[in-house]
């Protein structure tokens, strides 16, 4: 896992050596494998954009495992789930549930990713939205962390939490955060 990983930190994509891995790592040896290095491996396919049935393996061991995946691990793979479309409700169901109720102890770039993850797959959960709105509210962030909270607030069939945390947020909102917000409105009027 730590040379799929290396490739995809340095964007270099050697499509043998992906397919020599998936093969070589099927679904038995998956098994043995601890939550950094399923989620570090989804990460890096997701990352270099190559789907692989080895994902859909990580998927079902991840669930497996999941009471043993640490916040910043279930992050990562739900990130990579959602990059490449995989649906995997019953995981991200899981991991957004498992997100919500330790809201406290995640990273606000844990809990945006895991938001974004869900709501791009169609998956709204409202304590993990609630939850990440609450604590963005009160911690500064970036401009990632800002675009991926608004985007996914702005997917909602109602904008008040999106407005909401822009108007109540104690940090500056980038500019083009906001083109998701902007976009939803204008498709309601």
């Amino acid at each position: 896992s730590n040379i799929i990983w290396a490739m995809a930190t340095v964007a270099i994509l050697q499509k043998p050596l992906l397919e020599a891995f998936s093969f070589t790592f099927g679904r038995a040896k998956l098994q043995e494998w601890k939550a950094q290095e399923l989620s570090n491996t989804a990460w890096a396919f997701a990352t270099l954009l190559v789907m692989d049935p080895v994902i859909d393996a990580i998927s079902d061991m991840a669930f497996q495992q999941l009471e043993n995946f640490g916040f910043r691990h279930s992050a990562n793979l739900a990130w990579a789930l959602a990059t490449l479309e995989k649906t995997n409700e019953p995981l991200l169901t899981a991991m957004a549930v498992a997100a919500a109720a330790n809201a406290s102890e995640l990273s606000p770039l844990s809990l945006a990713s895991t938001a974004w993850a869900c709501v791009s797959m169609k998956i709204i959960y409202f304590p993990l939205l609630d939850a990440m709105s609450e604590l963005l509210f009160q911690s500064p962030v970036d401009d990632g962390i800002a675009t991926m909270a608004i985007w996914s607030l702005s997917r909602l069939p109602d904008l008040d939490r999106a407005l909401l945390l822009v108007d109540s947020a104690k940090w500056r909102i980038p500019p083009l955060s906001l083109s998701a917000l902007l976009e939803a409105c204008e498709q309601r009027d």
